[in-house]
């Protein structure tokens, strides 16, 4: 008699807990507000699985300086952001091999720039924002 006792007030407390878990999980996303998720997928980082530079080249400049000397401007991208690599001619034992000479990301481009939007956006108080 005492275990069919335990085992009905056990089975009505444990519907209590979990109808006590439902009203307070259905409180709390009633007032929780909406808010904007930022979610991407990227296929190409920069590298490779074997960690290569998987960076593709979209522009290449080159020209003479005031100096008379050869700057080459390239431009590359992958998924996060693009970046410029600024290089010098120079000879070397006979032979002209390219200098890097700076590395810079460029701001505002890639997924890095989609995520500064994203960000300003919400900062701002507008709610919408797709990407």
């Amino acid at each position: 008699m005492e275990k069919a006792i335990n085992e009905e007030y056990s089975d009505k407390l444990n519907a209590f807990k979990e109808e006590l878990e439902e009203r307070y999980q259905a409180e709390k996303q009633a007032r929780l507000p909406d808010y904007p998720i930022f979610m991407v997928q990227t296929e190409n980082i920069g590298y490779d699985a074997k960690g290569n530079n998987s960076d593709k080249l979209i522009s290449k400049n080159e020209f003479n300086n005031d100096k008379g000397d050869t700057v080459i401007v390239e431009t590359y991208q992958n998924d996060l952001f693009n970046t410029e690599k600024i290089k010098h001619r120079q000879l070397d034992k006979g032979k002209e091999i390219d200098v890097l000479i700076k590395e810079i990301m460029l701001p505002n481009t890639g997924l890095v720039g989609e995520l500064t939007r994203f960000i300003e956006t919400v900062e701002a108080g507008q709610d919408s924002f797709f990407f």
